[in-house]
Order: C-alpha cells, then sequence, then structure tokens
C-alpha cells in the first residue's frame, strides 16, 4: 500500500494554542493541571482538571455562538494544520475528495449544559435553544468540513479514549485504499460537569495532578483540547513539494471484550493492538525507539497497559524510553490520542524527548522508563497508545520522513 505522509499539525491544548506553545509547554516539562474555573467543582471530590485557556484564543473561534468549544478547538487545530500543510482553496488536493475524521467523546455537552441550567431559570423554558444545534458528537466533523469545503466525506469515531486514535486510523485506511485524496483527522474534547461527575462517581478522579505510573498514583486528571493532521498520500505530497513531518505507516485496533469500563487485567487486547500496528507497519518490535503511552494514573489503566507492553516488548520492556503526556495536558478523552500523534510528529521532526511531569516515585510493578531530563535520542519509529472504556484499544506507528 502507499506510504502516508503527515504535512501539517494543529494544537490546541490547556499548554497553549498553536504548535509553538504546546512544544515550548511539552519541552519546559509544563503542566497544564489546576483548579478548575470553568464550573463550580465544589460537589466534587477533585477540584482540578487542565483547561485550555481562553486568554490567548483565536477570537472568531471562541465567540462563534453557533458552534461549542468542541468545535471552536478542533477548528483552530485544523485550521493551523492546513497552513502549516500549505493547503489553500486553490493549491491543495480536490476538495471533493479530502475526508474529515473526528474523535470526539463530549461534543457539545458544555453548551447543553449551559442551555439546561438558563432553561431552568427561565422556568418557563425561554432559553434558546440555538446552541443545542452543536450537541452531537458529529457537528465537530461538519464544521471542518463545511468551514474548509471538504467534500470527500466525514466520519466520526465516539469510542471514549481511543476515539482520536481511531479516526486517525480510519483515515490512514481510507487514504491507503484510495478512497480519499487527503484527510484531516484528529481529536476534540472539552471539559463538562456530566463528564467530570461520571468520573468522580467512580472515584477515578485524583484530588492533584495525575501522576502516570507513579506509586503514589490515585487517578486521572481530566483535560480538553483537539489535536489535528493533514494526511495525504507521501507520493502526492512530493509532488507539490510540500514538507512532509513524519509518516503514518502501521495502525492497529481491538476489543478487550470484557467490561464497560474497567480494562482486561492482563492488557490482553492492549497487546493484539499494539501487535496489529507493528504488523502493520512490517516492523518487529525491536525497531520501537519511543512509547507514548495511554498512562491513565489509575491502578488499573497502567497496570494493565504495563502487561501488554512488557507482553509485547520482554525483557527490553523496562529500557524502552515512554513520554505521558496526561501529566501534562490531563487526559483529553477524545482528543488524547490525536495530541499523542502531535508529539509523536514532533519528536520525528527532531524536538527533544520532553521530561516526565509528576514523576520520582516509579511503580516497580510497572518500571515504565518515563525520561527525566531532555534526552539526545533521535528516534526513527515511535508508537503511540490508546485505550478506551469498553476495551476499545487503538496503536500507531510513526516514522521519520524519510526513514525506515
Amino acid at each position: 500500500m502507499e506510504a502516508v505522509a503527515i504535512t501539517g499539525v494543529g494544537i490546541v491544548s490547556p499548554l497553549g494554542w498553536g504548535c509553538h506553545d504546546n512544544r515550548s509547554g511539552l519541552q519546559a516539562g509544563r503542566s497544564g493541571i489546576g483548579p478548575i474555573s470553568r464550573f463550580d467543582a465544589a460537589p466534587f471530590r477533585s477540584q482540578v482538571a487542565a483547561e485550555v485557556p481562553e486568554s490567548t484564543a483565536p477570537a472568531a473561534r471562541l465567540a462563534d455562538s453557533r458552534r461549542s468549544r468542541t468545535d471552536a478547538f478542533a477548528l483552530a487545530a485544523a485550521d493551523e494544520a492546513l497552513v502549516q500543510a500549505g493547503w489553500t482553496r486553490d493549491g491543495g488536493p480536490a476538495l471533493q475528495r479530502v475526508g474529515v475524521y473526528v474523535g470526539s467523546s463530549t461534543g457539545g455537552m458544555s453548551e447543553s449544559e449551559s442551555w439546561y441550567r438558563a432553561a431552568l431559570c427561565s422556568r418557563c423554558g425561554a432559553a434558546s435553544t440555538r446552541r443545542l444545534r452543536a450537541h452531537l458528537q458529529h457537528h465537530t466533523a461538519e464544521a471542518i468540513a463545511r468551514c474548509h469545503g471538504f467534500a470527500g466525506g466525514i466520519e466520526t469515531n465516539s469510542t471514549a479514549c481511543s476515539a482520536a486514535s481511531l479516526a486517525i486510523e480510519a483515515a490512514f485506511d481510507d487514504l491507503r485504499q484510495g478512497c480519499v485524496t487527503a484527510a484531516i483527522a484528529g481529536g476534540s474534547d472539552a471539559l463538562c460537569q456530566l463528564t467530570f461527575g461520571g468520573f468522580n462517581a467512580l472515584q477515578l478522579v485524583d484530588v492533584e495532578p495525575c501522576r502516570p505510573y507513579q506509586l503514589d498514583r490515585r487517578g486521572i486528571s481530566l483535560g480538553e483540547g483537539a489535536a489535528m493532521l493533514v494526511l495525504e498520500p507521501l507520493r502526492a505530497a512530493r509532488q507539490r513539494s510540500a514538507r512532509v513531518h513524519a509518516r503514518l505507516i502501521g495502525a492497529g485496533s481491538s476489543c478487550d471484550a470484557h467490561h464497560m469500563t474497567a480494562p482486561h487485567p492482563h492488557g490482553e487486547g492492549a497487546t493484539r493492538a499494539i501487535r496489529a500496528a507493528l504488523h502493520d507497519a512490517g516492523l518487529p518490535p525491536g525497531d520501537v525507539d519511543l512509547l507514548l503511552v495511554h498512562g491513565t494514573a489509575t491502578r488499573q489503566n497502567d497496570a494493565s497497559e504495563w502487561a501488554a507492553i512488557a507482553e509485547v516488548f520482554g525483557k527490553r520492556a523496562g529500557d524502552l524510553p515512554a513520554v505521558a503526556t496526561k501529566a501534562n495536558v490531563g487526559h483529553q478523552l477524545g482528543a488524547s490520542g490525536s495530541f499523542q500523534a502531535a508529539l509523536a510528529v514532533f519528536c520525528l521532526s527532531g524536538d527533544p524527548i520532553p521530561p516526565a511531569v509528576h514523576a520520582g516515585n516509579p511503580d516497580s510493578a510497572a518500571p515504565l522508563r518515563l525520561e527525566h531530563a531532555l534526552q539526545d535520542l533521535e528516534p526513527e519509529v515511535v508508537l503511540s497508545l490508546s485505550f478506551a472504556f469498553g476495551g476499545a484499544n487503538a496503536a500507531l506507528v510513526f516514522a521519520r520522513a524519510g526513514g525506515c
């Protein structure tokens, strides 16, 4: 099958709006987790999360009352990725065959909550229903397609924490099969009270910033944001002299078929997804240079993920350099896999491996090698992992633009 190039990346996260702020924040070992300001968190056991700062937001994006915060994040990330890729209405691929693939978990839930509160206060149901139009998850992909005139079809994945990775996999498959000429793919999610309350009810949220793979970890820190990739056939990217930042060379997915919320204790489904991705890439486990782990900081998830890593990589598992981004930006739910994908591109484009955050007390039962200082490692192959409720697992393999 034809190779797939990544020619553009866009990010919105608690570290800022745009690749520059996110790259510098990651390299500085900064965390965007702090006290919640978007809603009253007093009723919950935890009052911390990773919120996207509004002070530096593009005014046109958050001010549009027709769209949700989830839409705004995705549109801003898509704008940046498309500019980076050098796409214009006249200079990009044929618009009628560009596909849009988005992963999302909350969609416009935050706006629906605002409408509900307003309706309760009005007592007579006079609250405007305008914001409810953006409630559904698929509205985000539609917004990107409408904004840029992409008519190659849209696809929305709502598989919780693996949604963005599965959206990228879907775009990858369609590109290799010739169903679309190019694609923009990633994920977007915004914080809302329903999700925050649900994770608190499950007692999965830490009262302090999360600490993936640490002995004293006590749960996740929720986050929000978006990341988008421009994907196109490598041959087409080179024909138009586009800069190829990295390549997507393999993808794999699976289902635990085990439990609604708990992962398989031995990571069996995760193991299958990793092996499928490596098989798709045509690489043995020994060719992987860097792991971007799901790393939620719950005891069950970290242990299950480690079991899968140990099964696939054997004695090498504890020596593989790894990054756990949720200590920086929280758990972005449907967007988390695309943030990791963006980081994979950065690392393959020459950025140093970002240092670990909130680390220093590792769990000997899951001895993942989180980096504590900037490394000289120049990876050729990066493996990104995403595992979700219901056992929906995804793994993506990225490689240098001119590497193996």
